[in-house]
């Protein structure tokens, strides 16, 4: 029980910390939109996608037989990253989706996202 209670600890404080270092970079306005979004990416353990930590798995394998597959955990990361890329663009702005064109992947996205509020950010101050 001490274990697991460590462990969710650490999970909130990388959650603090991600929060943290993505505000720094948009500013303190969307604060509690980006805590929503990253909240609801944590607690489905989507966070690697976002940001780039979670390698993207073989899109073949070799059988058995010695013949080449699709490789079921590159369907299941793609599921994954589609639907978190629809959601996220679910959640954003009509103003801002042109920017988000030629975006094929969550962490596309988010980075756009990320980007595009840093530089109003620091065209603001």
């Amino acid at each position: 029980m001490k274990r697991e209670m460590n462990t969710s600890i650490r999970n909130k404080s990388k959650v603090a910390d991600w929060i943290h270092e993505v505000d720094c970079r948009i500013g303190v306005t969307h604060t509690s939109t980006l805590i929503q979004v990253l909240l609801t990416v944590h607690s489905h353990q989507l966070e690697r996608i976002l940001n780039g930590t979670m390698l993207v798995p073989p899109e073949l394998v070799v059988d058995d037989n010695e013949v080449y597959i699709v490789n079921e955990e590159f369907k299941d990361f793609m599921a994954q990253d589609s639907a978190l890329a629809s959601w996220l663009l679910s959640t954003i702005s009509a103003l801002l989706l042109p920017q988000l064109l030629g975006a094929e992947s969550a962490m596309a996205v988010w980075h756009t996202v990320v980007q595009f509020f840093a530089n109003r950010s620091t065209t603001r101050s």
